[in-house]
Formats: structure tokens, C-alpha cells, sequence
């Protein structure tokens, strides 16, 4: 898939009071330092079936987390 010129994401952190400038990202994965385990590439979010794809990714992984922490506090 190529993504246009225009399809890029730019994070930018919060620091004290202000927003920190940073570069576009046109491809790769993009993650949030906020939301432990959120991951996804660039393409998803201007892309409905990747984004289909990367949501269903992320909730197998929630799924799999809670399954791991259920069988803890059952010891």
C-alpha cells in the first residue's frame, strides 16, 4: 500500500505547559507513551481494513493480559 504525502502523524508530547514540536511519521508504527501496549503502523489510521486489523490486534492482546492476571489472582 502507498500512503500519500499527507497521510503522516505527528505526536507531541506534552511538557510542562506546552506541546513539544516533533517530525511527521509517514510509516512504521506509531506508539503511546500514555496507553501501555498501544502500538499500531502509521497506515492504519488512514486505512479502514488496517485499521480493522491493528483494533483486532489490540484487543487479543487486552484479551490475553487479562486472561494472564485472572490466572494470577486465582493462586
Amino acid at each position: 500500500m502507498t500512503i500519500s504525502l499527507e497521510a503522516a502523524v505527528a505526536q507531541a508530547p506534552l511538557r510542562g505547559e506546552q506541546y513539544e514540536p516533533s517530525p511527521k511519521i509517514r510509516e512504521g508504527n506509531i506508539t503511546s507513551p500514555t496507553i501501555t501496549g498501544f502500538e499500531i503502523p502509521v497506515a492504519a489510521i488512514f486505512d479502514a481494513d488496517l485499521n480493522v486489523v491493528a483494533l483486532r490486534r489490540l484487543l487479543a492482546d487486552d484479551d490475553a493480559q487479562r486472561s494472564v492476571r485472572s490466572k494470577r489472582s486465582d493462586r
